[in-house]
This record gives C-alpha cells, sequence and structure tokens, in this order.
C-alpha cells in the first residue's frame, strides 16, 4: 500500500497538500542509476578486448518515472500547476533519505473514478547524477562477504548480496575478433592477416601458421540485492557505489569462484524490485558492466 509522506516537493509534502501518494515501487525508477555516457574506444583486430577512453567517464541523465496514488485526483492539476512554475525542483523521498534535483517534463497516464482516486504517471529528468553528494566512508553492513570484488573492496563491504547467476556471467567465453581479411577470386577460401604461407601441397595440404585468437570485448551483469538497510544507510552506500565504479580508469573485478579478475567499467543499470517494509529498504537490481581485457 501508498503511503503518507513517501515524497516532498519544494519542502511541501505532496499528500497532506494535493492529496498524491507514492504508489507501491513507484520509486524503483528514482533509485535507477543513470547510464555511462558514451566512452571513445578503439577495437584493434589484433589485440584482446577493447582500448576505451576512461580517464574522464561520465554520466548520462535520465528520466524518472514517478508512479502516484491520488487521493483526491482533481488535486493532481494543483501538483502539476506547482511542477510547470519553474524548471527545476528539490524531490526528497524519505523512503529513500535522498534528495534530487529534477526537472519536470510531463505527465501521462492520468485515470480517476468520478474525478476521486485514481493514479498518474510523472516524468521528470535528472540533468543533475550525483548531485549534492560528497564521498564519506560507508555505512556498516553485516552481509557476509560474497566472493565479487571491486579494485579490491567487497560489494559486502556496501551491503550488495550478490545473486544467482552472475558468476555465470563472467564465466561466458568472449567471442573472437574476426580478423582481417582477403577473398581473392581466383583463391579458394580467404586469406587472413597474420597467416603465412597458405599454399597448397600435394603431400601435407594447406601451410599455415596458426595466430591466437583474439577476444571481443563483452558485456557482464552482476546481479545485487540490497535489503533491511535503513534509509540513511541505504542512501550512503548506494550512491557510494555508483561513484567508486565511475572513477576514473576503469575497474579490476575479481572473481573469487573463477580465481580470475577482469577489467571493466561500468555501463547502466536497472532496478528489478524496490520497495519500503518495516525490515528496511529491499532493493533488487543490476549492474551491467564492460569488460575490456582478460
Amino acid at each position: 500500500m501508498a503511503k503518507n509522506g513517501t515524497l516532498t516537493i519544494d519542502g511541501e509534502d505532496i499528500f497532506t497538500k494535493y492529496g498524491v501518494v507514492v504508489s507501491d515501487g513507484g520509486l524503483a525508477s528514482l533509485v535507477r542509476w543513470p547510464s555511462l555516457k558514451e566512452v571513445e574506444s578503439n577495437d584493434w583486430f589484433e589485440e584482446d578486448g577493447l582500448e576505451a577512453d576512461l580517464s574522464a567517464p561520465r554520466l548520462a541523465s535520465r528520466d524518472v518515472e514517478i508512479q502516484l496514488s491520488l487521493v483526491r485526483g482533481n488535486d493532481i492539476l494543483g501538483l502539476l500547476a506547482m511542477l510547470g512554475s519553474k524548471t527545476f525542483h528539490e524531490v526528497y523521498s524519505p523512503d529513500l533519505g535522498m534528495t534530487f534535483r529534477l526537472r519536470y517534463v510531463s505527465c501521462g497516464s492520468v485515470s480517476t473514478v468520478n474525478g476521486d482516486v485514481g493514479t498518474a504517471s510523472v516524468t521528470m529528468s535528472d540533468d543533475f547524477p550525483l548531485w549534492n553528494f560528497t564521498r564519506n566512508g560507508l555505512a556498516s553492513t553485516s552481509v557476509p562477504a560474497c566472493g565479487i570484488t571491486i579494485d579490491g573492496r567487497d560489494l559486502s563491504a556496501y551491503g550488495v548480496r550478490v545473486l544467482q547467476g552472475t558468476v555465470d556471467s563472467f564465466r561466458q567465453a568472449a567471442e573472437s575478433k574476426t580478423p582481417l581479411t582477403r577473398d581473392i577470386a581466383t583463391r579458394d577460401g580467404l586469406i587472413t592477416d597474420g597467416v603465412t604461407g597458405g599454399g597448397l601441397t600435394v603431400e601435407k595440404g594447406p601451410s599455415y601458421d596458426n595466430p591466437a585468437m583474439r577476444k571481443r570485448s563483452r558485456s557482464v551483469t552482476v546481479k545485487c540485492l540490497m535489503s533491511r538497510m535503513t534509509a540513511a544507510a541505504f542512501a550512503k552506500n548506494w550512491r557510494a557505489l555508483l561513484y567508486d565504479l565511475t572513477r576514473p580508469d576503469g575497474r579490476t573485478v575479481t572473481v573469487a569462484a573463477l580465481e580470475r579478475s577482469f577489467r571493466c567499467y561500468y555501463s547502466s543499470c536497472s532496478v528489478d524490485r524496490f520497495y519500503s517494509a518495516t525490515g528496511g529498504l529491499w532493493c533488487e537490481f543490476s549492474v551491467n558492466l564492460v569488460i575490456t581485457g582478460y
């Protein structure tokens, strides 16, 4: 059930003033991290992985779609008038313990019964990722070590439990890169860069060198759960993890179960489930990384 006090905008409780509350799961979009802006890179066919310029990675803006329940349906007009009165608004969620500076974009899917109770969806843009955030340590947690570390720090330090399927994502084999080739009409097959010889002999068949295969970069997904955390602890660790993932020069991710390390950078995030319960916050999310080196 949605509850009173789930959102304030510019200091006004939207339930008290407009009879509007955030629906169940309506904050999932708000906690989803922004994606990384496109990274300049070179994909050399003669080298493994990707040469990516990660000297100054930058987060993109993101659209935030907040699902609302209307207790007094007609009062949504007052909320929309307030949102349209200026470009940016400070949106605070007590459930998250976070304040965002958001820009109103649109309101869609308004549905009421006799102008009374109903639902609405408000879209706002987060143009200031990690706005007003200062990295200042981590909130302590009792989560056991998961065996996946980022630059030497186990994800459990952030209160993250790693879910099934994550190790398998790292275990998948990389695809091979396609080498430079030439297709000559007067010759069978292809001439591949790095291969010498190739002449046919009656006794031995084709004669050629066999250079090493080169691996493509690829995406992996870290499936995560943060649960039973206070709003203050969640806000601190949630933003700290994003901050740490997007520092310059990429990350080294070590998977203990595979006894391997990978050079990666953060690319995007999705939130599969988010809600606030009596025992604390529950957030299931997936972090997508790009492996650049093996």
